[in-house]
């Protein structure tokens, strides 16, 4: 029955905002390479970590990114230096002695 079906209004959920000309140019950049939808979905998890911390700077480990993109540790690592040569994200990696801590990220606009 359409009487039970409920209309979510935009004002009561959380929003995870990001650029559609990023993601433009994420399909533009790995058309051809069959990685784009393993882009797109580390974008995803960069901004729903940062629509998380309500800022567009943010510290999280590559775990944390890897959990919210649905994909591999190893593959976030890969296309984080991808999307800091392109000029998409900045990171401040940091460790204390050998020990890495979370990283700084920074979306780029």
């Amino acid at each position: 029955m359409m009487n039970d079906v409920k209309v979510r209004t935009r004002d009561k959920i959380a929003h995870c905002w990001q650029e559609k000309k990023v993601r433009r140019f994420l399909r533009q950049q790995y058309d051809g390479t069959n990685s784009i939808g393993t882009a797109l979905n580390i974008y995803d998890g960069l901004t729903e970590v940062a629509s998380n911390k309500g800022r567009d700077e943010f510290e999280a480990s590559y775990a944390s990114i890897a959990t919210a993109s649905g994909v591999s540790k190893r593959s976030v690592i890969r296309f984080v230096d991808d999307f800091e040569s392109l000029r998409l994200i900045k990171v401040e990696r940091r460790t204390e002695g050998k020990r890495s801590l979370k990283s700084i990220f920074t979306l780029l606009a």
